[in-house]
């Protein structure tokens, strides 16, 4: 086996990238939700840290980024796919594609290892700067110009990466800090009044719950639960019964167009919605891209197909549906590698689930399947920007299982089966031994 010897220069200059790629990852959680611009600029910066690390050969290359390589290529292939045979734009393309540019930051990253504890430092106090540019952009639903339903998507994202967080350290001040980000990310959620950024969280709790049943018995987890929902009500009780009559609003709504489809309510535009990405799946199999997909739907609204209601909404969005816009624009097969990717994801993570990033990386990618129900995350830059960035810090701060099986304690494991008069001289020529 070859040992490449490291020497002093390379170590400080390792340590230097360690602090620059931790410095970077934990700003994230900082501005992506403060200012209009940083979830771009911190993945630009990521990047040419990456390109001058690679440049200088720090570098690796382990089996975490080909599984992360893989999901990207699952994810990215049908957008190429409809692109080439189908009716996708080249702007739609681009944007999926630039997860591909996560790679070499992770290439360099990975050697770095970034720490995960000033990441969680930055989540909790994220929060509150969050909450505060909330509190000064003003406005019925605020989320600082941006679209509040990606905003809070993040949020939820968030909040599920720090209940990860809260059952893993084991100081109670650090319990207590956690805790107190919890509370803020829930604030900046129910702020935007987004029913699927709730729905969002859910991944986050139940991870908190089965923590409990596992380690206590499923009596104390049931008896979390009851907290849980308990807490729950007091805040909806404290926000003026805000979130509960969110929900009970959509329950109405669906009612509502389920007796009377022509009556304009913003469920039923999204039911609406869905049923034309479905029409178009059916007479156009390879999908439309999303300008052709949009604009088809359009013109079956004028044709008496569809409701008239749902033309304002397509004119500047989407299909309010991850898997269902990823049907309209790029057909079934798009679909398909929409779930594989995910799936994918999913089976890494879980398999690494006692591992602290392997954890946060399996409740992101549940919050972020959760929120594509009634949404389209990975449509939106600042949604999609986030979950590479998270995404690539899981990969890249866990140690791969061939480093764990090859170590010098796991090499020497079960070496010695008995040992016997360890002081006793052994002669030149006492083969019997030395064997």
């Amino acid at each position: 086996m070859k040992i490449t010897a490291v020497n002093a220069q390379k170590l400080t200059e390792h340590s230097y990238y360690k602090i620059l790629f931790t410095v970077l990852f934990a700003a994230y959680p900082l501005v992506a939700l403060t200012t209009f611009r940083g979830h771009r600029a911190i993945p630009i910066l990521l990047l040419l840290v990456a390109f001058v690390a690679l440049a200088r050969k720090v570098r690796a290359w382990p089996a975490e980024l080909t599984q992360w390589a893989c999901a990207l290529a699952l994810l990215t292939a049908p957008f190429y796919l409809s692109f080439a045979f189908g009716g996708l734009e080249a702007p739609t393309m681009e944007r999926v594609s630039y997860g591909w540019l996560f790679l070499a930051i992770g290439s360099a990253a990975y050697v770095a290892k970034p720490s995960l504890t000033w990441f969680g430092g930055a989540l909790v106090i994220g929060a509150y700067a969050t909450l505060a540019m909330q509190l000064i952009s003003g406005g019925a639903r605020p989320s600082l110009g941006f679209n509040p339903i990606p905003y809070a998507e993040v949020a939820a994202a968030f909040f599920c990466l720090l209940c990860v967080l809260v059952v893993r350290v084991k100081s109670p001040w650090q319990v207590i800090a956690i805790v107190f980000g919890l509370v803020g990310w829930l604030i900046v959620i129910t702020l935007t009044q987004t029913r699927g950024a709730m729905l969002a969280m859910l991944p986050g709790l139940a991870f908190i719950l089965a923590h409990f049943a596992k380690r206590f018995g499923p009596k104390i987890s049931a008896g979390v639960l009851l907290g849980l929902i308990a807490l729950g009500w007091v805040g909806d009780m404290a926000s003026g019964h805000m979130v509960s009559q969110r929900f009970l609003l959509a329950v109405e709504d669906v009612q509502q167009y389920r007796e009377e489809p022509k009556t304009f309510s913003s469920t039923a535009v999204r039911l609406e919605l869905w049923r034309s990405a479905l029409m178009v799946a059916r007479e156009y199999p390879m999908g439309l891209g999303e300008d052709g997909a949009r604009e088809t739907a359009i013109e079956w609204s004028k044709e008496g197909r569809l409701q008239p209601y749902v033309q304002p909404q397509l004119k500047v969005a989407h299909f309010h549906s991850d898997y269902l816009q990823q049907l309209a624009v790029t057909g079934y097969i798009g679909l398909i590698g929409l779930l594989l990717f995910y799936g994918l994801l999913l089976r890494h993570f879980y398999q690494r689930r006692d591992e602290l990033p392997g954890a946060m990386g399996l409740v992101f990618v549940l919050s972020y399947m959760v929120s594509g129900l009634t949404d389209v995350p990975l449509y939106n830059r600042l949604t999609l920007f986030s979950f590479f960035v998270v995404i690539t810090l899981c990969f890249v701060c866990k140690r791969a299982p061939s480093e764990a099986k090859n170590s010098p304690l796991k090499t020497l494991k079960g070496s010695v089966v008995e040992l016997k008069d360890p002081m006793e001289p052994v002669a030149e020529d006492d083969w019997k031994a030395l064997s």
